[in-house]
């Protein structure tokens, strides 16, 4: 037999998002060291393809060419977790580096392969065989960042007597 397979496989996480705490420490008065934690989730689509074309070089009857595909598409809920630098530059003003790792959990699906031509060719269709996959959805980022701080809040007014 001659085996010709093709895997085809795309995969992307659009957009992802986070609702996290932290909780840090003042290093020095200008500097903010913190850790973060809390829910991520994100929109992730894969897609996957299989072709074979199988041919018997001896010249029997089993030429016949196998084919599937399979769409995901989901949004996805996992945990992040990380830590930071908070560097207060001006009054309002402070710059920011952020690692962040997040896991989404796992993705899974089938594939069913269809197989064309069996029996000489002459267009017999058959289920060949199903291909189970999974996939594992994490990753790390690096961020930086500069925020600006509003000051809405007046000092607090104390009664004196």
């Amino acid at each position: 037999y001659s085996i010709l397979t093709n895997v085809q496989d795309n995969a992307n996480l659009s957009w992802l998002g986070t609702v996290r705490g932290r909780l840090g420490c003042l290093m020095t008065p200008n500097l903010l060291v913190y850790g973060t934690g809390g829910l991520a989730y994100g929109g992730y689509t894969a897609n996957l393809q299989l072709t074979q074309n199988w041919g018997d070089l001896a010249g029997s009857s089993l030429n016949f060419f196998n084919y599937g595909k399979s769409s995901y598409s989901n949004t996805m809920v996992g945990w992040t977790a990380g830590g930071g630098l908070e560097w207060m530059a001006m009054s309002n003003w402070s710059l920011k580096v952020e690692y962040l790792y997040y896991d989404l959990g796992n993705m899974s699906g089938s594939l069913a392969n269809m197989a064309y031509g069996q029996n000489r060719a002459t267009g017999t269709n058959a289920l060949e065989s199903i291909t189970n996959y999974s996939k594992r959805i994490n990753g790390n980022l690096v961020r930086a960042g500069v925020n600006y701080h509003f000051n809405l809040v007046t000092a607090p007014v104390v009664a004196k007597y």
